[in-house]
């Protein structure tokens, strides 16, 4: 099972630059260890993920919606906190990004082969993912489907979110920003690895 527990924290590996008091500035290269990530089921071998930047594409070329631009960062941080489970990655500034993720035995460089499900959400409109996490099994809400909400690209799997407009929520909004954002722009991803790579991208 993996996880990331309260315990777990980001550490720099290599001489990642500071963007901020929680963000680096993205650099090929680079690499991050997010400590006590989950524990094997049979033998309690808890382990990290290294995570390491492969690409860095289109930096300075993303703002917000509301136009205001932000320099180039990168962030890990523990979804729990927000009620989720979840390891979360945020950039901002760049419009590409790929990273390399390791399981190792905590504290080393040891690979541990798992398998596991991850839940990938928040995939917005002119967002993509390409990623090879999921090698044995991808699982997709039908309306999401039918919809052009979420497009497979059957050249490299790549998942993109296509339709800017969905139904309205409980608040009448209907962005890609509405409340109901999370349940179509998501997909569930299953495999067996020891190392996976996801690239991010924001068209």
């Amino acid at each position: 099972e993996l996880y990331w527990g309260a315990s777990g924290t980001t550490e720099v590996i290599t001489n990642a630059t500071k963007a901020d008091s929680s963000s680096y500035v993205p650099k090929v290269g680079d690499a991050y260890r997010i400590t006590n990530i989950g524990k094997t089921q049979i033998t309690n071998t808890v382990l990290d993920i290294i995570a390491e930047v492969t690409s860095v594409e289109g930096v300075g070329g993303i703002s917000t919606p509301g136009g205001k631009s932000y320099p180039p960062r990168l962030r890990f941080y523990n979804g729990a906190g927000g009620g989720y489970n979840a390891i979360s990655i945020q950039y901002v500034g760049i419009s590409k990004i790929g990273l390399k993720f390791r399981i190792v035995q905590s504290g080393t460089e040891k690979p541990i082969t798992v398998t596991n499900a991850a839940y990938f959400s928040d995939i917005d409109y002119n967002q993509g993912i390409i990623e090879n996490y999921s090698n044995q099994l991808r699982i997709y809400r039908k309306e999401t489907m039918n919809g052009n909400y979420l497009v497979v690209d059957s050249r490299n799997n790549a998942v993109y979110d296509m339709n800017s407009t969905y139904p309205a929520d409980a608040n009448g909004k209907t962005s890609p920003n509405s409340m109901l954002t999370p349940d179509y722009g998501t997909y569930i991803g299953a495999g067996t690895f020891s190392e996976f790579e996801v690239d991010y991208d924001n068209q």
